[in-house]
C-alpha cells in the first residue's frame, strides 16, 4: 500500500461512488492511571506482529478534541476483505492475553471503505500528525446531493495541488448505515489555523469548475445530513505505536 490512508459502504448508496481499499476501526478506553502501560503494551504488540508494510498494518492515533478525548483509535488497512481475514492470528491471541485486560471499554469493530473518488491526498505518507476528523450521517435517499458535493471538492482540492489532505471513508459493515467519516490531515496544529486561507481556494476552484455552484451544492449537502449524529474530533498519529509507513 503505497500511502496511509486513514473511514465507510453505504449500502444504499443514490449516487455511485467508487470504493478502493478497506478499514477497520476500533476506539479504546482505560484507566488513566494504566496510560503508559497500554501504550507500551500496544506498541510491544504492533512491533512483533505489525512490523513490515507485507504483513497486517494498523495504525493508532490518540483523540485530541471530542467527547472520546483520550481514547486510543486502532485502524487497520488492507487492499480486500478477504486480506483482513487471511491475516495470521497470533498477534490477536497476544492482544487478547496482554492487552485486553487493561481495556476498560472498546467500541466494538467496524468495517469502512474508502471512497477514493471523493478524497484527495499527495502527502508524504506519514507526514501528517494531526487529523480533523468530521462524521456525517446521510438521510435515506440523499446519497446523490452528499456524494456530489464531496466529489466535487475532491476535484477542486485536486487542482490545488497538496493545499489540502482529504480522505473520505464509508460504513460498511459493523456501523451506523450511512455514516461517513471526512478526515482534513495537517503536519501539525498550524494546519488548522491554515484552513481559514486554504479552504477559500477550494471554494474559488469549485466555483470556477463547477460553474459557480458551490453554494446551492454546499446547501443541497447540508440538507442531505440527519438532523442528529454529526460531529467531530481531532486526532493526533503515534507513529511509536504503529506500523511502518511506505516510503513514497
Amino acid at each position: 500500500m503505497k500511502r496511509i490512508i486513514n473511514t465507510f459502504l453505504f449500502l444504499s448508496l443514490a449516487f455511485s461512488t467508487a470504493f478502493a481499499q478497506v478499514g477497520r476501526i476500533m476506539y479504546l478506553d482505560f484507566n488513566t492511571a494504566d496510560a503508559n502501560e497500554v501504550k507500551s503494551l500496544i506498541g510491544e504488540k504492533t512491533k512483533k506482529f505489525n512490523n513490515t508494510l507485507e504483513g497486517e498494518k494498523i495504525y493508532t492515533f490518540q483523540v485530541a478534541a471530542g467527547e472520546k478525548n483520550g481514547q486510543l483509535v486502532r485502524f487497520l488497512y488492507a487492499d480486500s476483505f478477504g486480506q483482513i481475514e487471511a491475516y495470521p492470528k497470533k498477534g490477536n491471541e497476544w492482544w487478547w492475553k496482554n492487552v485486553s485486560p487493561k481495556i476498560t471499554n472498546s467500541s466494538g469493530t467496524e468495517f469502512l471503505q474508502y471512497a477514493e473518488d471523493a478524497s484527495h491526498n499527495i502527502a508524504k505518507p506519514g507526514e501528517n500528525k494531526v487529523w480533523k476528523v468530521l462524521f456525517y450521517k446521510i438521510k435515506p435517499g440523499e446519497g446523490e446531493s452528499f456524494w456530489r458535493y464531496r466529489k466535487n471538492v475532491a476535484k477542486a482540492a485536486a487542482e490545488l495541488g497538496d493545499e489540502i489532505s482529504l480522505r473520505v471513508w464509508s460504513s460498511s459493515i459493523g456501523g451506523i448505515p450511512g455514516r461517513v467519516l471526512v478526515t482534513y490531515a495537517h503536519k501539525d496544529y498550524t494546519g488548522l489555523d491554515n484552513e481559514s486561507e486554504s479552504w477559500p481556494k477550494v471554494v474559488k476552484k469549485y466555483n470556477e469548475m463547477f460553474n459557480g455552484n458551490y453554494n446551492a451544492d454546499n446547501v443541497a449537502f447540508s440538507k442531505s445530513l440527519e438532523m442528529w449524529g454529526n460531529y467531530s474530533e481531532l486526532w493526533r498519529f503515534l507513529p511509536e505505536l504503529s506500523s511502518p509507513v511506505p516510503s513514497s
